[in-house]
């Protein structure tokens, strides 16, 4: 090619933009063919393109509708979600079916490999028993009952893959050596639906928080110390198996949006093998409990996501669900759907599952639309977790045969819920996965503490801020503590805020030595040592309060205070704790305050102080509690006290305040 064909070829692109389109000849054809070949089909859509669709506030009928066009998504659907990323032929199916739905935009792609931030099942089970081997003193790892499959003597799916069974396992967490009874019970749960991935690493997390946070963080001590949480790791051991097996090499890497249990459909062929999203063997188990699995919400196609199964209570994972529940739990409603739950009640239950664009907490009813009897009560409590967790609070859309929190509260009065975790895709992103869990840790704490007798504490007060700091005594004679309060009436029936109280313990809870000037933290409520109203008088929404009372006589060591709050109507709140420490110098000086109290949950303050005897005080061992547990303690702290005070009257010193004007 000589240069000057080159130049006269370069000068004819540049008129050719101009005049008209260019038209190649030879070898450039093919080459210019097959590049407008690829664009066409990177432009053009696909009925598997990923869509965002928007449902604009569906009825129940819309919703019931749009969850049969839609079946992969149905829960959320049920659950009131607002937007949704499905594929482009569903979003077509509802907008053709004149469904309040609208294609907003182009959605993610969704995860294509196994989420590294997920832990595996046989990696999770090891991690739980390595755990409880470690710590025995916080960590009991029980085994409920069997899977479908170790109860068939293994499955062998169409591919010819074998599945063994598995046990169903639940975690207690609950500080074992505790000298405080345990008066309350939270039993939490994940992985029943095998898809929703988030929920078990959310179990996970939670086991792991309690346990690194004991004998650290102030609340979590006190509340493990008179609390028990029972936490079910992965409740569908069998579908969380197939889900995985999907990720496998020999099955293309992606893992399979397999929903129910591993049961074999009764068909002559399966349903679908490999699964697709919508149809697949196994009955879903939120279908499947004893109570009202006749009412409607429930399908008898047995390829069906919410296939309900042969019978109530057929399957093994919800007899061993529901057996382990009811050994945690007593029956404490009357029979009829009418009767109400009692105020001493106790216990609560939230089976998790994922997800809503939102973020939902479902409460009971699920079967039916009529309101249950104890509706205040659960809407209360429920408005509490997701005003934590900016969540919304709803019943279903539509009817919900045989679910979990249905047979909670219907069969044992406790109040019980599902959470929806806030999501766009069952296989979470690993980026997205810590804004997912995190704000879940206050809100379990809260509902813990609620859990002793949820009904009535969840009409009372809350502690919302709290402080604890060392000071002289009046006087200058010896030392005293501090403790400060905010509290607040709303949420609540209450008025006004009408009293507050404060307890004390450690980890391990009261113990013998505990002087008589710091009533113990199980105390009764209203037998803790009264604060007083910042402004003189308890009267209103919202209350400062403290109280200065005499330590002189506590050994030292590290402590918690716990505070409470009573309304109008007498209602006591949720107890709240935060932490404080004594520290002995080796040159027994003069008491000092060495740290100041801040405005969150746990505050450590170390002080120097004058110490007249020279008996043996709180062992060395004891953890200091702080904001920021970072790791499991390796020691159980003792219950062992120094030598035990001569009983004396309290020694409270009220601050002096006046009512600003």
């Amino acid at each position: 090619m000589s240069n000057s064909s080159a130049s006269g070829r370069l000068s004819e692109k540049r008129c050719s933009r101009s005049r008209h389109p260019r038209v190649y000849a030879g070898p450039l054809a093919a080459i210019a063919a097959i590049a407008l070949t690829v664009a066409t089909a990177l432009a053009a859509p696909t009925s598997a393109d990923p869509v965002v669709i928007d449902l604009d506030d569906p009825t129940g009928a819309e919703a019931a509708a749009l969850a049969g066009l839609l079946p992969t998504w149905e829960e959320a659907i049920n659950a009131g979600a607002t937007r949704l990323t499905v594929d482009r032929a569903a979003a077509e199916r509802a907008v053709a079916a004149g469904l309040p739905v609208r294609v907003v935009g182009a959605g993610r792609a969704a995860v294509a490999a196994w989420p590294a931030c997920i832990t595996a099942l046989d990696d999770l089970v090891i991690w739980l028993n390595d755990l409880a081997a470690a710590r025995p003193d916080l960590v009991t790892v029980l085994d409920i009952g069997d899977s479908y499959c170790r109860t068939a003597g293994g499955c062998t799916t169409p591919g010819g893959d074998r599945l063994p069974g598995d046990d169903v396992l639940v975690a207690r967490i609950t500080a074992a050596a505790s000298t405080a009874p345990k008066s309350g019970r939270l039993w939490i749960d994940g992985g029943l639906h095998a898809r929703e991935l988030a929920t078990t690493e959310l179990m996970r997390r939670t086991i792991g928080r309690l346990v690194a946070a004991y004998g650290v963080d102030a609340n979590v001590t006190w509340l493990l110390d008179h609390r028990e949480v029972y936490v079910g790791i992965a409740m569908n051991p069998d579908g969380r198996r197939l889900v995985e097996l999907g990720a496998s090499a020999r099955y293309g890497g992606t893992p399979w949006y397999w929903r129910k249990n591993a049961r074999p459909s009764a068909l002559p062929t399966p349903c679908a093998w490999p699964p697709t999203t919508g149809r697949h063997d196994g009955v879903d188990l939120n279908r499947n409990h004893v109570f009202k699995w006749t009412a409607g919400g429930g399908s008898n196609d047995a390829c069906a996501e919410t296939y309900r199964g042969r019978s109530a209570g057929s399957e093994p994972e919800i007899a061993a669900y529901e057996a382990a529940v009811r050994a945690v739990v007593p029956d404490q409603r009357p029979p009829a759907d009418a009767d109400v739950a009692p105020d001493e009640t106790t216990g609560v239950l939230i089976n998790f599952h994922s997800f809503t664009n939102r973020g939902t907490v479902l409460t009971p009813w699920g079967w039916t639309t009529v309101p249950p009897p104890n509706a205040d009560g659960l809407n209360a409590i429920g408005d509490r977790y997701a005003a934590r967790v900016d969540y919304a609070r709803q019943s279903a859309l539509y009817a919900v045969s045989g679910n979990t929190r249905d047979w909670a509260y219907g069969e044992l009065g406790i109040p019980a819920y599902v959470i929806e975790l806030r999501g766009d895709d069952f296989f979470p992103r690993c980026t997205d996965l810590d804004a997912i869990l995190d704000p879940h840790a206050a809100a379990l704490d809260l509902t813990l503490a609620l859990a002793d007798r949820p009904y009535a504490r969840i009409r009372g007060p809350e502690v919302t801020a709290l402080t604890a700091s060392i000071v002289p005594a009046p006087g200058g004679d010896g030392r005293a503590l501090r403790v400060d309060a905010h509290i607040d009436v709303a949420g609540t029936p209450a008025r006004w805020a009408a009293g507050a109280e404060v307890v004390f313990g450690r980890a391990g809870g009261p113990w013998a030595g505990l002087p008589a000037s710091l009533p113990p933290s199980t105390s009764p409520s209203g037998g803790g040592a009264a604060l007083v109203a910042g402004d003189g008088a308890f009267d209103s929404r919202d209350e400062a309060a403290s109280l200065v009372v005499d330590v002189a006589d506590l050994p030292p060591g590290t402590y918690y205070a716990v505070v409470a709050a009573r309304g109008n109507d007498g209602a006591w709140g949720p107890g709240r704790a935060v932490g404080f420490t004594v520290a002995e110098d080796e040159t027994r000086g003069t008491a000092t305050a060495t740290a100041t109290a801040t405005a969150t949950d746990i505050v450590t303050v170390t002080v120097t102080v004058t110490v007249t005897a020279t008996a043996s005080a709180a062992p060395t061992t004891t953890p200091t509690m702080t904001g920021e547990p970072t790791a499991p303690a390796t020691t159980t702290p003792t219950t062992t006290a120094g030598p035990v005070p001569t009983a004396t009257a309290p020694r409270l010193w009220l601050p002096i305040a006046r009512r600003a004007r």
